[in-house]
């Protein structure tokens, strides 16, 4: 019986070092992460085009910075696989 946790991904050979592979989690990170800064920008825009209001600009600021603070992570997991 086939074991339900296990994937049919193949993983290097013992000597050779191991890479992490991705699965739908981490993709669902990096969609979220590119929605974050959009979202942040599109809030920051509209308040610019409109009335700017103090909690506005708290919040567009706010998902622009954690998605810039999640590329970062993403980005840093990258360069470390390499």
């Amino acid at each position: 019986m086939r074991d339900p946790y296990s994937s049919n991904r193949t993983f290097p050979q013992s000597g050779e070092p191991r890479r992490r592979l991705l699965n739908w989690y981490d993709y669902i990170q990096i969609i979220n992460t590119g929605f974050f800064i959009v979202l942040g920008l599109v809030i920051l825009i509209r308040l610019a085009l409109s009335q700017i209001t103090v909690m506005g600009v708290i919040v567009g600021a706010g998902f622009l910075l954690f998605g810039f603070y999640r590329l970062r992570a993403i980005w840093i997991f990258f360069r470390r696989r390499r």
